[in-house]
């Protein structure tokens, strides 16, 4: 091949120059809708389709600052505010829950691999709370139980754990005992919570 017919390299495209660019021209034409204020500088957020934040950059910073002081506020009133949020979540039930059920099925079905696991871990918690003297014949009825409730009037039931088998005080054991049936919604609401009788 003759050196007259040979090909220059190519320069090497600078992506970063281009995005640099394009932030540009966009921040130009963009209002900041708290400010209102137009060709001020905007932050990225790669979570947003134009990969611009919402606000400008002294916008958020002052809502950074807002935020501090609203955890500063947390910190004292944190009681009260727990009892406000409990209240507004019962007050809003019926629009809340089913969100957060939609959001908890996306979670396990963008995060199979994390939900797989949870499952293993406690499969294996389970197993090493089973002492070699458990009824299994029993356990397996308590199971079949709350199947046969849940076949009968439609309501989810769990087989719950009276003294749970993870909690920081007591370390419950996976016997005929230690099983209640609880609908799904009881189980669900009580977690692992554990009250040591005086």
């Amino acid at each position: 091949m003759n050196a007259d017919t040979k090909k220059t390299p190519k320069k090497p495209i600078d992506w970063e120059a281009i995005e640099k660019d394009w932030r540009a021209g966009i921040n130009a034409d963009k209002e900041c809708p708290k400010c209102h204020h137009t060709g001020v500088e905007f932050g990225p957020n790669k979570a947003r389709k134009n990969g611009l934040q919402v606000y400008c950059r002294s916008c958020m910073t002052a809502l950074r600052i807002e935020k501090q002081y609203d955890k500063a506020r947390w910190a004292t009133c944190r009681e009260e505010e727990s009892k406000r949020n409990r209240e507004y979540r019962i007050a809003n039930a019926e629009v809340l829950k089913p969100k957060d059920r939609e959001k908890a099925i996306n979670r396990r079905l963008m995060q199979p691999a994390v939900i797989r696991m949870h499952n293993i871990t406690r499969k294996h918690r389970q197993l090493q709370a089973t002492p070699p003297w458990a009824d299994m014949e029993t356990m397996n009825a308590i199971y079949a139980e709350a199947k046969r409730l849940q076949q009968l009037d439609g309501i989810e039931r769990h087989v719950d754990h009276d003294i749970p088998l993870k909690h920081p005080l007591v370390c419950g054991l996976h016997v005929q005992f230690n099983l209640q049936i609880l609908t799904a919604h009881a189980n669900m609401s009580k977690h692992n919570q554990f009250e040591v009788s005086m």
